[in-house]
């Protein structure tokens, strides 16, 4: 299963776009999903590398990070990570 942290803000418009495809993926099984306000959780936000939200981080179930798109991306590209 695909490890997904989204890190967003609740102004921020394009994230409140994926939140509900992302949680019907994560109620699907599809991927196992975090979801981190990032004025909630600016040490890790920074620590992450967060820059700008939405941000997407993709892990391997060790932690590693597989992929990240940030910002204004399309969701067809969430959806073709392996």
């Amino acid at each position: 299963m695909v490890n997904v942290e989204k890190w967003f803000a609740t102004w921020c418009a394009p994230c409140q776009h994926i939140t509900p495809i992302l949680d019907d993926m994560a109620a699907k099984g599809l991927i196992s999903l975090t979801s981190l306000d990032v004025e909630q959780n600016m040490p890790a936000a920074r620590a992450s590398r967060v820059r700008g939200v939405p941000t997407l981080i993709v892990r391997d179930d060790d932690g590693n990070e597989l992929a990240r798109f940030q910002d204004h991306v399309s969701l067809q590209q969430y959806l073709e990570v392996e």
